[in-house]
């Protein structure tokens, strides 16, 4: 989609969201499953941030803490998700910077990052 923006035309990135963000607003995770699956470490792939944020103790709740460390960052602004394993953290953080370059988006809050 990046080749698309870069060679082709621009408006391409507008065709551009995560699945949960419907008229510029978080709509709610149609993933909720796959991603507790992934906290739980029952999936190779690290949850999605998107969720992490916006979800609250309900979901959250499904996960023993035994399986996941959950800290806000010093500004308070979201949940994160770590994990013992190297290799799974820096599958996480590369995730992140994909999902922000390709949807031109703050992977957390969903919110544009050129508008």
């Amino acid at each position: 989609m990046n080749e698309l923006c870069e060679h082709v035309d621009g408006c391409f990135r507008s065709l551009i969201n995560p699945p949960c963000i419907h008229n510029e607003r978080f709509a709610g995770c149609p993933f909720i499953p796959d991603n507790v699956q992934r906290m739980l470490g029952k999936d190779p792939e690290p949850p999605c941030p998107l969720f992490l944020h916006h979800h609250g103790a309900e979901e959250m709740a499904a996960v023993p803490d035994a399986n996941l460390v959950k800290y806000f960052p010093a500004d308070r602004t979201h949940q994160t998700w770590d994990t013992e394993a190297a290799a799974d953290r820096q599958r996480f953080a590369e995730l992140q910077e994909a999902y922000e370059s390709l949807w031109d988006r703050n992977v957390w809050t969903g919110l544009r990052m050129n508008p």
